[in-house]
């Protein structure tokens, strides 16, 4: 990452599984492009010109939908999560039992973040600006997703297939393995293929069903 930031090249990574700009929206080809070049100059580095060159747009377009830097940094990240929450908590309906719910959670989760790996660093590491409006914002995504954990819970439990334990306990161990595992990802620039993520995501699925004791 460090040498994309000095090159001032777009990173592969931050290129891929992104559809042609010309499908999107204004305000939603300016966020690509702010997602392009975030995730390789960090926040400091960026210029709105450069991600108005990305976004195809000229560089007053941006400041007719965003008030400054900062502000279009903050809707990048809600964009980003957005799209992540919505077809996770779509497609994890698909699965059957709690433990499939669970394992996909958990490799969604890691995929997620090895595709935005670079603007996850950023994100924790350069202590970007952020207002009160979005610090609110996070912290109820964070319990929307502890909350969405916890009603699958207790689902399971009525369905028999967990022990009648505390289900906002049970969604915090489970919220604090798929948060370790990102953050291994995140801090060891971390590399992963995907029979290895889904190898991983089912063998701590499978430790979390059997525990620790003999």
């Amino acid at each position: 990452m460090t040498d994309n930031k000095e090159r001032g090249h777009i990173s592969d990574k931050a290129s891929r599984n992104v559809p042609k700009l010309e499908s999107y929206g204004k305000r939603e080809q300016i966020l690509e492009g702010a997602i392009k070049v975030f995730a390789c100059k960090g926040f400091y580095h960026a210029r709105v010109e450069e991600i108005a060159n990305e976004a195809r747009i000229g560089k007053g377009t941006i400041y007719e939908y965003f008030k400054s830097k900062q502000d279009l940094f903050q809707e990048m990240f809600k964009y980003i999560h957005n799209l992540y929450l919505e077809k996770i908590m779509a497609d994890i309906e698909k699965r059957p039992t709690f433990k499939e719910k669970i394992q996909y959670f958990l490799e969604s989760h890691l995929r997620f973040i090895l595709e935005h790996k670079e603007m996850a660093q950023v994100f924790l590491t350069e202590n970007p600006p952020l207002d009160d409006d979005f610090k609110k914002w996070f912290l109820d995504l964070e319990q929307q997703k502890l909350q969405f954990l916890q009603n699958n819970v207790i689902n399971g439990i009525k369905r028999d297939e967990l022990k009648d334990l505390d289900p906002c306990l049970i969604a915090r161990v489970i919220a604090g393995v798929i948060s370790y595992f990102g953050s291994s990802i995140i801090f060891n620039g971390q590399e992963m293929a995907e029979d290895d993520l889904e190898a991983l995501s089912a063998a701590a699925i499978d430790l979390l069903y059997g525990g620790i004791a003999r």
